[in-house]
């Protein structure tokens, strides 16, 4: 692999993660950037996005960067439907994806009725809706836990399935890996190669500042999901009836006053999008500055471990165990160690890229 004449260009992804990604490829002897710098795409080795399907444009920007095909690598940050999607529920999930004016139409054509024809969208979600409630219908039969999950989130998950499949079908990405195990075993039944690489942990994440923790549970994320926000007002009630102060922060938490926050918590609140998959970001930027996860249970939490990198239960018992970890100052502390030594040694990001890129490029 000769470092010095790869050039490997990040496009833009969740958070900092493509920063990350880019200042890691960097420090290890690639020439990278992100799109924020402006440089020839013509030229470019290897393009590697840190995102869910929805937002990579691959045609645009093929087209950007011209004959010169480059090696395409998708690492999947964001959930799909869960690994156990009947054939029945796929063929609802394809169906309600397709239900749009730009599928249907053609990107010109869909966008311009999509703004100017009244109700438009209106009737498209009412469509959409009739074959999300039947997927949610068909997937609660089969696992009670699915019957939480708002509509809204269904529509993601699928039209990130349908997407991804037609980009694959197209042969327009080369590698996929996953950072969860849900998303691996989902793609591979759906008749795809992927392997799992957990995103790793970078300093802009977090890093430990030996701060008085003085919040006793914080919350940082969007209250945009239905489900998150009855949680949340349920926790709220029930710890404030035992002293304890839930912190709920839904906007402008990034970098260096996140760190500071989160260097002052000693418990991070895990409320899951999805029942079946987690994302990355919060438990790297937790453990790395020393504030104990506290999470809903994850059914498949790979690379982390309960009970040694981080703690869960079942919602209704999120109040009970997180009193229990805030009156015992060692046994929070011993967990928070184990999760800090973890991310910062073990799950470093320069050992998760350079695993990724010795599958791809050999």
């Amino acid at each position: 692999m000769n470092k010095k004449a790869l050039r490997i260009y990040v496009p833009g992804g969740p958070l900092e993660m493509h920063e990350m990604l880019s200042d890691a490829l960097v420090k290890l002897g690639f020439d990278s950037w992100t799109e924020k710098e402006d440089r020839n795409l013509n030229q470019v080795d290897v393009i590697i996005f840190i995102s869910d399907t929805v937002g990579l444009n691959l045609l645009e920007r093929y087209n950007l960067i011209g004959s010169r095909r480059p090696i395409v690598i998708l690492w999947l940050v964001d959930p799909l439907p869960p690994p156990d999607l009947s054939e029945k529920a796929a063929g609802y999930a394809l169906s309600a994806s397709k239900v749009n004016w730009q599928y249907l139409c053609g990107k010109g054509w869909g966008k311009v009725i999509h703004k100017y024809v009244p109700f438009a969208r209106n009737a498209m979600r009412a469509f959409r809706s009739v074959y999300i409630h039947r997927l949610a219908r068909e997937m609660t039969s089969r696992n009670p836990a699915y019957g939480d999950c708002p509509a809204r989130e269904w529509n993601r998950v699928v039209r990130r399935y349908r997407i991804f499949t037609d980009y694959m079908n197209q042969g327009l990405i080369d590698y996929v890996f996953t950072t969860t195990v849900a998303k691996k075993e989902f793609i591979i039944k759906r008749g795809f190669h992927t392997e799992f690489i957990p995103f790793g942990y970078h300093s802009i994440f977090g890093q430990l500042q030996g701060r008085k923790r003085d919040i006793d549970v914080l919350f940082l994320g969007r209250l945009n999901n239905e489900r998150r926000r009855r949680v949340i007002d349920q926790l709220f009630d029930e710890l404030r009836a035992n002293g304890v102060v839930l912190t709920v922060i839904d906007r402008d938490y990034y970098t260096e006053g996140r760190t500071e926050l989160l260097n002052r918590t000693k418990i991070m609140l895990n409320l899951l999008r999805v029942p079946w998959d987690f994302g990355p970001e919060r438990c790297l930027m937790s453990m790395s500055c020393g504030a104990l996860v506290v999470s809903e249970k994850i059914m498949k939490p790979e690379p982390y471990q309960p009970g040694v990198h981080f703690a869960q239960a079942e919602t209704p018992k999120l109040a009970s165990i997180i009193c229990q970890y805030l009156e015992n100052d060692n046994e929070r502390e011993k967990i928070t160690r184990s999760a800090y030594e973890f991310v910062t040694s073990e799950l470093q990001l320069k050992k998760s890229v350079l695993q990724l890129l010795k599958r791809c490029l050999k």
